[in-house]
Parts: C-alpha cells; sequence; structure tokens
C-alpha cells in the first residue's frame, strides 16, 4: 500500500472517531426518552438487615442519589400513568456463608412494559448492572457504596442518552 493511501486511510480514521465517541451504546439508546423512574427496593427474606443495612435507608439513598443527578423520581400514580411504567429495581440477596461472613449479590434494572410485534403485552429488562460479592457482617457500608457505584452507571447512561439541553 503507497504511504498516500495509508495517509488518506489513517486521516478518514481520524476524522470518524469524534464521532464514534459520541455515539450510544445499546443500554444508553434503551434509556432515551425515559421521563423518570419509579424505584423498587427488594430485600429477599430481610437479607441486608444481617450486614446492618435497611430497605428504607437503601431506598432513600437511591432516591437521593437519582434526584441529586437531575432524573425524576416518580411515585406509584405516576409511575403508572407514564408509557411504559418505568421501574427502577434495586434487589439485594444475602447469604450466610460463616461466622459473621456474608455471600452478597446485588441487581440493580429498569424493567418496563413493552408490546411485543404480535401484540402481547410483558415486562422486560431494559437496562441491568450486578454485583456479586463477600463482606463481613461489620462492613455494611461496603454494600451500600456498592449500590451508590452501580447506580451511578444507570446515572450516566441516564444522563448520556438524555442530555439536559
Amino acid at each position: 500500500m503507497s504511504k498516500k493511501k495509508l495517509a488518506g486511510i489513517l486521516a478518514v480514521v481520524i476524522l470518524l472517531l469524534p464521532s464514534l465517541s459520541l455515539a450510544l451504546t445499546l443500554d444508553q439508546m434503551a434509556l432515551r426518552g425515559l421521563k423518570g423512574v419509579h424505584v423498587l427496593v427488594l430485600d429477599t427474606g430481610q437479607a441486608i438487615k444481617c450486614v446492618g443495612l435497611t430497605q428504607d435507608q437503601i431506598q432513600t439513598d437511591v432516591q437521593l442519589r437519582l434526584r441529586k443527578s437531575g432524573i425524576k423520581v416518580m411515585n406509584k400514580e405516576e409511575v403508572l400513568i407514564t408509557p411504559g411504567n418505568p421501574n427502577l429495581c434495586v434487589t439485594l440477596f444475602a447469604y450466610s456463608i460463616g461466622k459473621e461472613t456474608y455471600a452478597y449479590s446485588i441487581n440493580v434494572m429498569l424493567y418496563e412494559q413493552v408490546t411485543l410485534a404480535r401484540g402481547f403485552k410483558s415486562l422486560a429488562t431494559i437496562w441491568f448492572n450486578g454485583w456479586v460479592g463477600g463482606v463481613f457482617a461489620s462492613n455494611g457500608n461496603y454494600i451500600r457504596g456498592t449500590v451508590g457505584d452501580l447506580l451511578d452507571k444507570f446515572i450516566n447512561d441516564y444522563l448520556a442518552a438524555n442530555p439536559k439541553k
């Protein structure tokens, strides 16, 4: 390949790089046009109590973080009249694996009502992120921080898909 041809190809690639970096991921595109979310925190079997956390504490953390980032937090009535009924669901599981030691998993997912091409309506997960780890009972704030980290990924994707004008 000649140096002239190689230089031309390189110039095209360099010119395209800024537009490629502005492209949204599929996760981000799925959030485009979303006007807000209703927050649900599910603690299976009151599992997070074993590490010193409460469901209300996590619910408050999630809602506050969303509001601070400019994402509308809907109440039950608002979500029911919003197309798709968008719910951001945080699920927490913790299992004892030894004395004062727990394995845990955290899932953050956005699910909405969707209609398939053939007309069938169902709930579908639109966005998902999760984490699995281990923690000592005295370190529940580590789990709290991990929820925040996962939520930040959602917030970043939401804000990329819905830039403020």
